[in-house]
């Protein structure tokens, strides 16, 4: 999980002014549930079954997105588990994915 910004104590406005600033900036990105994740690369899915992928986060996926494949191929979720992506596809392909 990403951590908030942290400012230090300092006796300095122009410090603290600085340090508030990119807080204000900073924070709300990293709230952001789709920035907390991991990039899959090269990840071989074979068409007509449940490919189970590992997605290495320590919580539940809430999602993911398609970031490149190596062929025209349907992708699409039959679950997420806590440990896995259960991913199926309409021919077999290569993708890289960001999972959320």
């Amino acid at each position: 999980m990403l951590k908030h910004y942290k400012k230090i104590t300092s006796k300095e406005r122009e410090v603290n002014q600085l340090q508030e600033n990119i807080e204000q900036a900073l924070n709300p990105i990293i709230d952001k549930s789709i920035v907390d994740g991991v990039l899959l690369k090269s990840i071989k899915l074979v068409s007509g079954k449940v490919n189970n992928i590992s997605h290495k986060l320590g919580r539940k996926a809430l999602g993911y997105i398609v970031v490149s494949k190596d062929q025209n191929s349907e992708i699409w979720d039959s679950g997420l588990t806590t440990t896995t992506l259960q991913l199926q596809c309409s021919s077999n392909v290569q993708i890289s994915i960001w999972v959320f």
